[in-house]
């Protein structure tokens, strides 16, 4: 029933999704780091989708397209099953210590969980030990992979972004601090 109530208060708060999108969307970030974040999560679906043609392409030369497209439509509840284990557990716990349990599960027991109902679903799908393991560990990679980089190239793009802001690139400050000039 609590459940419920928070749910129910979201959707309360935000008349639509379209107000929480103009929320996201008119947040203080900067114009810089819109588009940079933009491009980057096109390049990343782009290179998800490259990944999940020439997986198909691999299984539908096998003679396995019908078991590669079960799996892959399974994606979507697994995902939403993964994430509603992963925040009713974390909600469960209260005070500070919530924070905390999100992020332990959602590191731990969120990609297992979500490996190992890829696999079930592959074993499902009739596929062998050995393509069922393989379509899991592909599955897995999808996600890990482009957060993973995002992840790594934040720091890049907020420094682009000061850098954009302030009119000046970083290098010349740091080489302000140590004494050198650079050429303008």
């Amino acid at each position: 029933m609590h459940l419920i109530d928070q749910a129910t208060r979201l959707i309360v708060y935000y008349d639509s999704w379209m107000e929480a999108f103009d929320r996201v969307r008119t947040s203080m970030m900067p114009p810089t780091v819109i588009v940079i974040c933009s491009v980057f999560a096109l390049l990343m679906l782009t290179a998800v989708l490259v990944a999940a043609v020439y997986e198909r392409r691999r299984y539908a030369a096998q003679k396995k397209a019908s078991a590669w497209l079960f799996v892959r439509v399974a994606t979507l509840p697994i995902a939403a099953v993964v994430a509603a284990v992963v925040v009713i557990s974390a909600r469960a716990v209260g005070g500070p210590e919530a924070l905390a349990a999100l992020y332990l599960l959602a590191f731990t027991a969120g990609p297992l969980l979500y490996f190992g109902l890829h696999w079930l679903a592959g074993f499902v799908a009739g596929l062998a030990r050995k393509d069922a393991l393989a379509m899991a560990l592909s599955g897995l990679l999808m996600i890990l992979v482009p957060m993973l980089l995002a992840s790594m190239a934040q720091q890049w793009v907020f420094v682009l972004a000061r850098c954009r802001r302030n009119g000046r690139c970083a290098r010349r400050k740091l080489c302000a601090r140590r004494g050198k000039t650079t050429a303008a």
